[in-house]
């Protein structure tokens, strides 16, 4: 009874939005009449603010604006809805894209690059990390690839995309000193055939989904 209850608590976090706001009408309007994006991206092994993947994952990716074509920064509190329910007409490509988008949002809904928006799409990212380790076969990569992929971005929360404009003084300092050492980790890893993009990462037409959301 525990184990089902974990899974519930677990699947709910992932598919709970990282800003509670509830949703404005055309939000979910938009919503229900959501598509995914045509061309995602399939992430390759670069560890610099490059890369990409699936239709929300990446820095100013994708790059929707709102009409007045003004920073999200500068948004008012109405017109941070109206580009949050732009959003809401892109459907996520899986449970990773899930994560980013709802990891955008939290930052429009913020009118910043919020400090708890980078914790809890790294905490999320380490949760299904926990579930694709789960659902691993080993007479089928995808899970391990999912895995690897959803281990990776959480480290790029750590590091890359890990300054905010809310950080402390000290954890900036931190993620300042941590970044080059990640980079130069991965770096080796590649140059000694223990990283290749096509076997560690998703190939293309392959979503990382968790088994309830199959």
């Amino acid at each position: 009874m525990l184990h089902y209850l974990y899974f519930f608590m677990i699947f709910t976090l992932l598919l709970t939005p990282i800003n509670a706001n509830e949703l404005t009408k055309q939000m979910h309007e938009n919503k229900a009449k959501s598509t995914v994006c045509t061309n995602p991206k399939v992430a390759k092994e670069d560890f610099t603010p490059n890369f990409g993947y699936g239709c929300f994952c990446g820095e100013d990716y994708p790059n929707i604006q709102h009409p007045s074509k003004k920073n999200y920064k500068n948004l008012t509190s109405k017109e941070r809805e109206e580009l949050i329910a732009q959003y809401y007409l892109m459907k996520p490509y899986d449970s990773i894209d899930r994560l980013c988008m709802n990891h955008d949002i939290c930052y429009i809904y913020k009118g910043e690059e919020d400090q708890s928006c980078n914790d809890t799409i790294y905490h999320r990212l380490k949760e299904l990390k926990r579930e694709f380790k789960k659902q691993e076969d080993k007479d089928d990569p995808t899970q391990r690839q999912c895995r690897i992929l959803v281990s990776d971005m959480a480290s790029f929360f750590r590091t890359i995309f890990g300054i905010a404009d809310n950080i402390s003084l000290l954890r900036g300092g931190v993620f300042v000193m941590t970044t080059p050492m990640t980079i130069m980790s991965k770096g080796l890893q590649k140059s000694k055939g223990i990283l290749s993009d096509k076997s560690n990462y998703p190939k293309e037409g392959i979503q990382c989904l968790i088994e309830s959301q199959r």
